[in-house]
This record gives structure tokens, C-alpha cells and sequence, in this order.
């Protein structure tokens, strides 16, 4: 009889350390799916600041059309644009949910008009994150040109490059990026 109640104790205190393992590893589980939930809305709120911030910058130079490369206020937006958290979300990979996320709800409806021009030679957006790589891009492009253009071997390098332009463009993909990151859960309360 006191076997059978020493094999009992044994089962139930097998029974109860297997409840308390599989318990742990729930808990252990939700708490990783909590802390990639709040990294994965920490970024798409970094990621919304920095666009905002990079519109602001943009603001200074107003709808000046006639923007020359030595203008100081051009220098002072191709130094201070802020691209880190865009260059971190497009380094991420097709598994990671900020990327996942920017993919899917990040759909943009209303693509822009072809104005005459031939549908290919206009871009056309599937998700947000082809606008942030076309904003990185041409922002990487314009502070490498005026970089080289700054010295006396880079001189005449930006002729015939429209720096007024491109911002525009940059400034219009910004304004779209900043729409839908507005639009989602996670900056809903800062939008």
C-alpha cells in the first residue's frame, strides 16, 4: 500500500512538473510574441517620426524652383535628412513583422497619374516600402553629388541636375509614406 501511494505521489508530481513546463513554456512564448509586438510598433512609430522630421526639413526650402547647389539651406537639408530607420526597415528581411506589416497594410490605392507620359516611365508603387527605397535612393544620390560637387574637381558635376525637382519628388513620396504609416494601429495615437 505504500508503494502504490509513493508510485501515485511520483505520477502526480510527474504529472504537475509536465503542467508547470508546458505552462512556462507558453508563458515564456507569449511574453517573446509581446516584446516583437512592441519592437515591431517601436519601429513603425520611429520609422513615421523620422518622415516627419524629414518633411520639416524639406519645409525650409519652400517651392523655391530656382534652388541652386550652393544654396546653404540645400546643404543643410542634405545634412540633416534622416534616413536610419528607413535604411533599417529596407535591410530587413521578408520574415521580419515590421517588414511584413509595411508590405501588406503599407498597400498604396491611389498610384500616381501618368500626366502624358508613357506608363512605364512613371513609378508605380505596390507598398510602402518601395516609396521609402525610392526616397532613400535619391536621397543617398543627392548628398554624394553635392559632396563631389562641393570641391573645385566637382565643379559643373550637378549642372543640369534640378536639385528643386528631385526634392519635390522625394517631398511627394514622403507625404504618401507619412499617410499610410499614419494610417496604421500602431501611430494612430501620434498621427
Amino acid at each position: 500500500m505504500i508503494q502504490e501511494i509513493a508510485d501515485a505521489s511520483r505520477n502526480i508530481t510527474g504529472t504537475v512538473g509536465g503542467v508547470v513546463d508546458t505552462v512556462s513554456a507558453i508563458a515564456g512564448k507569449l511574453e517573446q510574441w509581446n516584446r516583437l509586438r512592441a519592437e515591431t510598433a517601436s519601429l513603425i512609430r520611429l520609422l513615421y517620426l523620422e518622415v516627419c522630421k524629414d518633411l520639416e526639413l524639406l519645409a525650409l526650402l519652400g517651392d523655391d524652383k530656382a534652388l541652386k547647389w550652393t544654396d546653404p539651406r540645400l546643404r543643410f537639408v542634405l545634412i540633416h535628412f534622416e534616413t536610419g530607420v528607413m535604411e533599417l526597415v529596407l535591410h530587413g528581411n521578408e520574415k521580419e513583422d515590421v517588414y511584413k506589416k509595411l508590405a501588406a497594410k503599407g498597400r498604396i490605392q491611389d498610384k500616381p497619374e501618368t500626366n502624358g507620359k508613357s506608363a512605364r516611365m512613371v513609378q508605380k508603387y505596390e507598398n510602402v516600402l518601395q516609396a521609402i527605397r525610392f526616397i532613400f535612393v535619391k536621397m543617398d544620390f543627392l548628398r554624394k553629388l553635392e559632396a563631389a560637387s562641393a570641391g573645385p574637381a566637382g565643379e559643373g558635376l550637378a549642372n543640369g541636375i534640378k536639385a528643386s525637382e528631385r526634392l519635390k519628388n522625394i517631398e511627394a513620396r514622403l507625404v504618401l509614406v507619412k499617410r499610410i504609416l499614419g494610417d496604421l494601429e500602431d501611430n494612430k495615437s501620434i498621427a
